[in-house]
């Protein structure tokens, strides 16, 4: 399963259980009792469950279970941090090609390749360059397709036609 199908079928959930699945995706455990109760309010106030995606992507904590090596092992649980940490260990330009897979679900075109590739060899993080794919236009839409909160929401109502 891609990071992205996980990310999609998360969408889906309802907040608490949306929280759940991110923590423990990406950082191996469940949410603290406070952490929830936060992330609740955050959410049912009305912070876009995308830019809840990238804070727990861009977190310390996340970063930290990231960068731990990989090891292959068959009874590793398959979540988003161990998928990143595989990736990690494939030359830039083929992190660059399994991101935009994992992601997007799609082939960088050549010019975005080119493009993340020098920004990697230049010093980009790939956290940040995974962060930076989660908050394109392309994945921000698909996601919130799937976004059981968003589309369970009051429709506006139309304005009247003459």
């Amino acid at each position: 399963m891609r990071i992205i199908d996980h990310f999609c079928v998360a969408m889906q959930l309802s907040n608490a259980d949306f929280i759940r699945a991110i923590s423990i995706h990406l950082r191996n455990r469940e949410p603290y009792e406070d952490e929830m109760e936060h992330y609740l309010e955050s959410l049912s106030g009305g912070v876009d469950r995308v830019d809840y995606l990238i804070n727990i992507v861009m977190s310390n904590e996340t970063g930290m279970h990231i960068y731990t090596p990989f090891e292959s092992d068959e009874n590793v649980n398959t979540t988003i941090v161990n998928t990143i940490r595989k990736v990690l260990t494939f030359t830039p330009n083929r992190f660059v090609q399994q991101m935009f897979l994992q992601i997007l679900d799609r082939q960088p075109v050549p010019e975005e390749r080119k493009i993340y590739d020098q920004a990697l060899a230049g010093g980009l993080s790939p956290i940040v360059l995974m962060a930076t794919l989660i908050d394109s236009k392309e994945c921000r839409q698909r996601l919130h397709r799937y976004d059981q909160q968003a589309n369970t929401k009051a429709p506006k109502p139309k304005k009247n036609q003459e």
